[in-house]
């Protein structure tokens, strides 16, 4: 594909904007762990558009994040980070397997 150099500078732009994002989705999310939190919510405020929120979503639901938007007339728009537990694939299911253990115990 051939870019012209509007589309170059767009490009580019985009790239930036995302990584200025998980910039500051990482200083709140290590906030919060200094805090004892596992979590944080991040005013929804800082996402230019969707596209931006998909990708951010999409990012960090890949290595074990559950991002979620809400909104709340009183108290504004936020998305919220949370771990997500995420299956282990390589310990078969209890309920496969007939033991009585849990995926936890690996």
């Amino acid at each position: 594909m051939v870019l012209t150099p509007q589309q170059a500078k767009k490009h580019a732009d985009a790239k930036v904007n995302i990584e200025a994002l998980e910039a500051k989705i990482d200083t709140a999310l290590t906030e919060a762990a200094a805090q004892g939190d596992v979590g944080a919510t991040i005013d929804a405020d800082i996402f230019p558009n969707q596209r931006a929120l998909a990708l951010i979503k999409e990012r960090y639901g890949a290595v074990g994040w559950a991002v979620t938007y809400h909104s709340d007339q009183r108290e504004g728009s936020y998305v919220a980070f949370t771990p997500r537990k995420r299956p282990r694939h390589d310990v078969p299911d209890w309920r496969e397997t007939g033991a009585m253990y849990s995926q936890d115990d690996h």
